[in-house]
């Protein structure tokens, strides 16, 4: 069935000339002229890039990968850099049309366009074309001299903006890859003016996770575009290497950073990176630190100067590769603020933005920090050296397993140290003054005793973590109080909220401070022991952890009502997004249109919904032992450790310690779909000869036909005990009779123990 806008094009399309990108295509690229430029002195260019030739268009066809555009009618004029031709814009009508190779990509089209695949009406169009894309145009169209139309100039700006990013002082990293470096000579960028609707993007390269790529203009973000589609190659599909992941041709794999606090929060640092690369001299390579940062001087290990570019107030900068750069030796000299105080409070506006980094790679640390006598410092990592002056204290802090991120503490806070056996010593920072002045305005509302029920909730959290997934390889671990409502965590360290020092856990009767803090401490293994490989697995980061937390507070409480009630809350959140809120899969992207609060819902609330259905179908329901379950996720956290996982291979690993039981179906409803069943349940009995008969009919709704959950169904017999027994739901309507009970039951519970995330009503037979 095509849509309105297909039908309108069919006719004209079926006519016109096709251009396929032969995979073995011979690239014939234009003169070398870009060697010379930085990042951002391309893009200056590129803004100003004058008509190189120009062919008239009529009813043609350029596709890639899962995209086509249909160039119906106008012109098409190749623009150039100097003497290198590296784009293109068009003038005239067409359509783009892009067919996702997977469900759930289709699910998300059809969420932001009302199709399965995304069809554009265009008005007129800005590429940027690695070398193969610009010889097969060549061989396709008949180029003359420049004769650009009245937009052409409106057209080539409006698609460098996207590109160039006036307002951070950024550029596209993987434009500039493609065209400076020639990583990529089949780079694609297509910026598109579309009918009724905001800017848009295309890009097909292999310089990214995933391949394809489909965007749009953000909400209230001019020159800056949000994913709205992503995925891998066609013709990987329907089964991608879930290792596949963007390219990383540089990285850094070691630290060696030394850094200067003053009491008036001056920062200074030393950062000596070790750095291996599979590039060749001269190419560029990007860099990130906080733009607060002044970046004074690069060198090589040689004490030559590195040849890098950095805008003003840039949180980018990039460094061109000497020759021979397979192990490099670089140093960075650079000072600002990394730490601000306002109200008896420290803060870092980015936690991570204070080291030099590149792309999303893993290192290992080694830190030494000079810090002020008045004020209290925690690191990542741990502690190797502790020295106390009377103007300094010097500390040292190693993380010697790589890690993508590291962060730091400072402030003034009252320390609490306890150690206990079993677990590395944990150290807690509290922001005592600040408390001291909230007890004195509120009265009562200060707990005494507050620090050291924090750290006694730390404790039992890392105690019963490394219980059930695992030893943490750390030698100590430290908690921090911040001014934020969030929590953050990094190696052996941890930012907790403000909030969760207040009170201590007898005033919390939903045990929210319990599973806030035992949230934070669980990405210790869910975050950074094992990473998760995309955005598409966030969940197994995030989802994981909250999981975690609503686990330990069970524990913690000894009382699964609590844990139950926790759900209850976030099934009515998830419910509340039923139809609209997207897969889990989707990661971050779930936020596409402006629906921010999607993300905690799919991601944190659904995935750790997720982990409890796994949970719950793994479970004796009669005995309560969930021993299957506690092997598979100590197998995942041990068989992963200190590495990244995909969905696809934790699904295979939790399928091969359940000897080869096919989960496939679980993980295509709950990971990658986004149907919620509900259920409409009626029970009716009967005494029969041997006992009591009683049969089970469940109505199942608001999910397709082939949705199957496994529910489990408890017959209450009062003094006289209680069984469960696991009823498979499947289809519209399921009518089941259950073993042959001894008597009519005092009650009947259908999906006991809130085994499945469903809407469940009782109703009449």
């Amino acid at each position: 069935m095509f849509t309105a806008r297909q039908t309108a094009f069919l006719a004209l399309c079926l006519a016109l000339p096709v251009v396929v990108r032969p995979v073995d295509a011979e690239p014939r690229p234009d003169p070398a002229a870009l060697r010379d430029m930085d990042p951002w002195s391309f893009f200056t260019a590129l803004r100003d890039a004058e008509p190189h030739t120009t062919a008239a268009v009529d009813r043609f066809t350029l596709r890639e990968d899962a995209a086509s555009f249909q160039l119906s009618s106008g012109a098409l004029t190749l623009v150039a850099v100097g003497e290198a031709v590296v784009g293109a814009v068009f003038e005239g009508e067409g359509l783009f049309t892009l067919e996702a190779p997977s469900p759930v990509e289709r699910w998300q089209l059809q969420r932001v366009y009302d199709s399965p695949s995304a069809d554009l009406r265009i008005e007129g169009a800005f590429f940027l074309l690695g070398p193969e894309v610009l010889s097969e145009l060549r061989s396709a169209l008949d180029f003359g001299p420049p004769e650009p139309g009245p937009d052409f100039g409106d057209l080539r700006d409006d698609g460098v903006k996207f590109l160039r990013h006036e307002d951070s002082g950024t550029v596209d990293s993987e434009a500039a890859r493609a065209l400076l470096n020639a990583e990529d000579p089949a780079f694609f960028h297509a910026h598109l003016e579309v009918d009724g609707e905001a800017p848009h993007y295309f890009r097909h390269t292999a310089l990214a996770g995933e391949e394809v790529v489909l965007g749009r203009e953000a909400d209230g973000r001019g020159d800056y575009y949000e994913v709205v589609s992503t995925f891998h190659r066609a013709a990987d599909y329907p089964v991608p290497d879930p290792r596949a992941g963007p390219r990383h041709p540089t990285e850094i794999l070691q630290y060696e950073i030394e850094s200067w606090i003053s009491r008036g929060l001056d920062f200074r640092a030393r950062a000596r990176a070790f750095v291996s690369s599979s590039q060749s001299g001269g190419e560029w390579v990007p860099f990130y630190l906080s733009p607060e940062l002044v970046l004074d001087s690069l060198k090589w290990g040689d004490g030559a100067a590195v040849d890098f570019r950095r805008e003003d107030e840039s949180a980018q900068f990039w460094v061109r590769l000497p020759s021979n750069p397979a192990f490099l030796e670089m140093t960075a000299w650079y000072r600002g603020r990394t730490v601000r105080y306002r109200d008896l409070w420290y803060w870092m506006d980015e936690p991570t933005g204070w080291y030099p980094r590149t792309g999303r790679t893993d290192a290992t640390f080694d830190m030494t920090f000079h810090t002020d006598p008045s004020h209290q410092f925690l690191g990542s990592g741990t502690r190797t050296e502790h020295a106390v002056g009377e103007d300094v204290v010097t500390s040292r802090w190693v993380v010697d397993q790589p890690e993508s991120q590291v962060s730091f503490s400072l402030g003034q806070f009252k320390e609490h140290t306890l150690e206990s056996p079993g677990i590395p010593p944990l150290r807690v920072h509290m922001n005592d003054e600040f408390h001291g002045r909230l007890s004195d305005a509120y009265i009562g509302l200060q707990e005494r005793g507050v620090v050291e029920a924090v750290a006694a909730d730390l404790a039992s959290a890392l105690s019963f973590f490394q219980d059930v997934y695992g030893p943490l390889d750390v030698d100590e671990f430290n908690a921090a109080e911040i001014p934020g409502g969030h929590g953050q965590a990094f190696p052996g360290l941890i930012h907790l909220s403000y909030a969760t020092f207040i009170t201590t856990g007898a005033d919390d009767k939903k045990g929210q401070n319990e599973s806030f803090r035992a949230h934070e401490v669980a990405h210790q293994w869910w975050g950074f022991s094992v990473e998760p490989r995309s955005h598409r697995d966030r969940w197994l980061s995030e989802g994981l952890a909250e999981f975690s937390g609503l686990w330990y507070m069970q524990v913690a409480r000894f009382n699964p009502e609590t844990y139950l009630e926790a759900l209850e809350e976030s099934r009515e959140r998830i419910l509340d997004r039923r139809g609209r809120a997207g897969p889990i899969s989707l990661g971050s992207r779930v936020t596409v249109g402006g629906r921010d609060e999607d993300y905690a819902t799919v991601v944190y609330d659904k995935g750790a919904w997720v982990v409890h259905m796994l949970r719950n179908l793994l479970m004796d329901m009669d005995t309560m032992d969930e021993t299957a379950f506690r092997d598979v996720m100590r197998e995942v956290a041990g068989r992963f450790k200190n590495q990244r996982i995909s969905t696809p291979e934790f699904r295979a690993l939790v399928e091969a310690k359940l000897g080869g039981l096919d989960l496939g179906w679980f993980f295509d409803q709950w990971v990658h779909g986004s149907d919620i069943p509900t259920y409409r349940w009626a029970w009716r009995g009967e005494e029969v000869a041997d006992g009591y008969k009683l049969t089970l009919r469940v109505r199942q709704e608001e999910v397709p036909e082939g949705f199957k959950m496994v529910v489990p169904v408890t017959v209450d017999f009062g003094v006289d005990g209680a069984a469960t027994v696991k009823v498979m739901v499947a289809g519209p309507e399921t009518v089941v009779d259950l073993p042959l009970l001894p008597r009519e039951p005092d009650e009947v519970i259908f999906n006991d123990f809130e085994s499945v995330l469903a809407e469940v009503r009782r109703e009449g037979w």
